[in-house]
């Protein structure tokens, strides 16, 4: 899994240097970390709390720059870089 991890995250990071985003918007992990290494907005889109799915809470959110979720949401910790 950390593998396979790697592997897309190194695909999106070409992808982006080529492309040259402004913003990147997905419900990705990788999106929350390349964002994070090349000095892009990132933000995550997520309907679940973070204690339903805490691994992914755990790798995604400290890179985000926000986080979209619906108003029921708890992001837990990263509940300041929320937007409901």
């Amino acid at each position: 899994m950390v593998r396979d991890l790697m592997r897309r995250g190194e695909r999106l990071i070409d992808y982006v240097r080529k492309v040259k985003p402004d913003v990147l918007v997905g419900t990705s992990v990788d999106i929350s970390y390349t964002g994070k290494l090349l000095g892009i907005p990132a933000i995550n889109v997520n309907e679940d709390d973070a204690d339903v799915v805490p691994m992914y809470a755990w790798l995604a959110y400290p890179f985000a720059t926000s986080i979209v979720s619906p108003e029921c949401c708890n992001n837990g910790r990263w509940q300041h870089k929320t937007i409901f």
